[in-house]
């Protein structure tokens, strides 16, 4: 009798130890998932900061830079059109003529 009963507390202590270890690893996996959120958390919480900021700083000259951009651009292109114009008697008769077909294009009816 006193060999079942060592018998069968071998068996429960090892397999409570089983449990223990099982409940271990659980453990450091929740541990592990747990520190992962917080990297995560971390990192898109620096990253949500970082982007303020570069949004503070684009929103600050946006429209004077949308502005310079706009008239230099139209500049460059009117410099251009001057250029060629004056170079091509040709081109700047042909030039005339479409610009005012394409004006009318979109004047109002009955202008």
């Amino acid at each position: 009798m006193a060999t079942v009963r060592g018998s069968a507390s071998s068996s429960i202590i090892s397999v409570l130890g089983t449990v223990n270890a099982s409940a271990q690893s659980i453990a450091k996996v929740i541990e592990a998932g747990s520190d992962s959120v917080d990297m995560l958390t971390a990192f898109i919480t620096k990253a949500k900061e970082e982007q303020r900021k570069a949004h503070l700083f684009a929103m600050k000259d946006y429209d004077d830079n949308l502005i310079h951009e706009a008239a230099f651009a139209k500049s460059k292109r009117e410099a251009t059109l001057v250029r060629e114009l004056k170079q091509d008697a040709e081109l700047a008769k042909l030039y005339q003529q479409n610009h005012a077909e394409y004006a009318q294009l979109l004047a109002p009816q009955g202008a």
